[in-house]
Formats: structure tokens, C-alpha cells, sequence
């Protein structure tokens, strides 16, 4: 077996996370951590389904764990690395049920992150924690605000990733056409004409002006949304913000708007009836929308550049150049491992272990960007454009 053990100054401080979100941070301390590593999977659970609680397949993985030959070479070592975990198991910390969990143990290190995403159970146990199936929840935005739009009642919605609210409208903002009033209009009362009788040549013309009409008239919609998006720039900054709308009012606030940070992705159709936590799945849903977007405009960058020399591509050219901190951006299947060979010493990896996750680790450690992408899109193979 390879050895594992690494220096240990590298160790970082004992950290205890038993409930904590797992975002961009958290994925920087997990591929700075030194080997060996243990990474659990547990599925969502919900306390009133037929699903078993949290605890039950960590016991059932942990029994697995303690079974396994790579663990009985690593010997107190690896029984060490274990203890936290089953810590956790016996305390019942995680029954209380919720979203899927990741669990990571390293020398001075334990810790258990909520994943907002489906995950299968599973055990992992190498030189790098396991994390290529958590990078797009880890990395697309945690904080996206959503802005309800409607004439007659603007809603502000703040998703954190584990949890949203319903935000108070900053002061300026008016919550509908009709409280706007008066906006910088040369003809405040938007009179329309037409004509009194059925001869259009002789007859005099009579005006009319409702609210409604205001709220219709493009040029009135147009200045309220463009006063909704400079009001809310100083209170969201550079957010990323999700739209919900019909598509009329989608379609002029984009056109309206210069300040916000606006997601590509959107809501189309009446907001009437849509509960907070129906609203937050949508936000989160956008910004891992994203996350794929940026990742696409990679893929793009890297079909399109003309220096060939700056692009790489196949398992082991690409892993020797992120442990070389030579990856800038990287590009991943979303599925499918590709095991580590039985004779892995050269890499430092256990046999079966899989590559596509150590060659995100090690552009991680580096300071790369790595994107996931749907093998359909972007092949099995993962893609790499270079800094030298």
C-alpha cells in the first residue's frame, strides 16, 4: 500500500462541524487536509418517512469501514480516524433528520456538512476526500436573492442555501406601480385620445386616464422597474439575483435594469400562490444553473483557444499537471469514476480510488477552478486549460 501519512505540519486544528453547510470555505479546508481520509455519505432523511434515520447507515457503513483490508494496514491509524464517526453515531446528532450529509475524518479532523443534494451512501477511504459528487452545491452561490415581480405587490426573498426569507423592501423602493405615483413623466396623466363619433375626420376628441392605464403604458413600467433595480443595488450589491414573473414583466425588467447582478436562469409565470420554500428551491436551483453555465463558458473557452499548447486533456497528463499547479480552470464528468490501478505508488493513491476526484482535489489545493459538467456535454475524459 502507498504510504499515506503526511507531514505534520500540514495537520490543521481539530474541527468539530456537525451541522454546517458546505460551501466554497469548507471545500478549501477539505483538500487542504492530510491523508489518510475517511468520507461517508448518508442519504436525506426525513423523521416521519419509512427512511432509516441518519445513524443507522453510519453504523452499517462504519461496521463496513472496519471490515475493509486497506483498513487493517492502516491499524491504529485508521482506528483513529474512525473514532469521531462513531462519536457522532452513538450521540445521535444526526437524527434529527434533514438534508444529506457528508462526513469527512483526518489526522485533526472530523466533521459532518449538510449537502443540499441527493447523495448515495457511501464509504470512501484515500488519500484525498471524496468530493467531486458535492462541487457544484459547494461552489455555485450560497446567497441568492429573489425578487418577486408583480405591478401590484414587489416581494424581496434572501436564499442562504439553508434557509430562506422574506426580505423587507430597502427604503425607496416602491412595492408597486401604484405606490410609485409619480414618477419624471412630461404627461403625468397619461391622457389617451379618441375620437367621439364614427367620422374620424370631423369629429373632436375626448381623453381619459386611469391607473390603470398607467400601470400598462411601457414608458411608466419601465421607469418603476429601472427605480426598483438602482433601490436594490445598494442593499443586495453584487448578489446574484433570481427573477419570478410573468414573462411581459420578466422581459422589461431585464431590459430595464443596469444595477443588479441578474441570473440567466428565471421563473416564468404568476408568482400568486408560491410559499417561501417553494421559492428557495427555485433560487437554489438557479444558482446551480450557474455554476453549469460557467463551467460551459470553460468548456467554450477551451475548445476555442488558439494557443494548444495551453490545454490538456486524459486522466494522467491532467492529474500530473494539477499537482504540478499548473491547472487554471478544469473541467469534470459529472458521473462515472475512473479507478486508480492496482500499482498507484507513483501517485501516492490507493488502488481504486478514484482519479477524477484527486485530480480535482490537487487543482483545488492549487488554487484552480473546477467546474462539473454533464458526460454528455463534456465527455469521460477531464479537460484542463493551463496557467503556463
Amino acid at each position: 500500500m502507498a504510504q499515506l501519512t503526511e507531514p505534520s505540519e500540514s495537520i490543521p486544528e481539530a474541527k468539530s462541524r456537525l451541522d454546517k453547510l458546505l460551501d466554497a470555505a469548507e471545500m478549501q479546508t477539505l483538500c487542504s487536509l492530510p491523508a489518510p481520509c475517511f468520507t461517508i455519505f448518508l442519504p436525506r432523511y426525513r423523521p416521519a418517512a419509512q427512511s432509516a434515520p441518519e445513524t443507522v447507515p453510519l453504523k452499517h457503513l462504519l461496521r463496513v469501514a472496519e471490515e475493509s483490508p486497506e483498513v487493517h494496514k492502516l491499524g491504529e491509524t485508521a482506528a483513529a480516524l474512525l473514532a469521531p464517526l462513531r462519536e457522532i453515531a452513538k450521540s445521535g446528532a444526526l437524527g434529527s433528520g434533514g438534508e444529506a450529509r457528508a462526513l469527512f475524518t483526518a489526522p485533526g479532523f472530523a466533521a459532518a456538512y449538510r449537502v443540499g443534494a441527493e447523495l448515495p451512501e457511501k464509504l470512501a477511504l484515500g488519500r484525498h476526500p471524496y468530493i467531486r459528487p458535492l462541487l457544484a452545491h459547494a461552489f455555485a452561490p450560497h446567497e441568492v436573492f429573489a425578487l418577486a415581480l408583480s405591478r401590484k405587490r414587489l416581494r424581496l426573498f434572501r436564499f442562504l442555501g439553508e434557509g430562506t426569507e422574506e426580505r423587507p423592501l430597502p427604503p425607496g423602493v416602491p412595492a408597486s406601480v401604484a405606490e410609485a405615483g409619480d414618477f419624471d413623466q412630461p404627461d403625468h396623466e397619461l391622457r389617451n385620445r379618441s375620437a367621439s363619433g364614427p367620422s374620424t375626420g370631423t369629429g373632436f376628441a375626448v381623453t381619459f386616464g386611469t391607473l390603470s392605464d398607467r400601470e400598462s403604458a411601457p414608458e411608466y413600467l419601465h421607469n418603476y422597474f429601472a427605480r426598483v433595480d438602482r433601490g436594490l443595488h445598494a442593499a443586495v450589491k453584487n448578489a446574484p439575483v433570481f427573477l419570478l414573473g410573468v414573462n411581459e414583466d420578466l422581459a422589461a425588467f431585464r431590459k430595464a435594469s443596469r444595477h443588479l447582478n441578474l441570473l440567466a436562469t428565471q421563473s416564468e409565470g404568476s408568482v400568486d400562490g408560491h410559499g417561501i420554500a417553494e421559492i428557495g428551491a427555485l433560487a437554489g436551483a438557479a444558482a446551480l444553473a450557474s455554476y453549469q453555465a460557467q463551467g460551459e463558458t470553460a468548456l467554450r473557452e477551451f475548445r476555442d483557444m488558439a494557443d494548444r499548447a495551453r490545454t490538456l486533456s486524459g486522466t494522467s497528463p491532467v492529474l500530473a499537471a494539477a499537482e504540478e499547479g499548473r491547472v487554471h480552470r478544469l473541467l469534470l464528468p459529472e458521473d462515472g469514476d475512473i479507478p486508480a490501478p492496482q500499482d498507484s505508488s507513483s501517485q501516492n493513491l490507493l488502488a481504486s480510488e478514484d482519479l477524477l476526484n484527486a485530480i480535482a482535489v490537487e487543482a483545488l489545493r492549487r488554487s484552480g477552478q473546477v467546474f462539473t459538467l454533464p458526460t454528455a456535454l463534456l465527455g469521460a475524459e477531464p479537460l484542463a486549460i493551463l496557467r503556463y
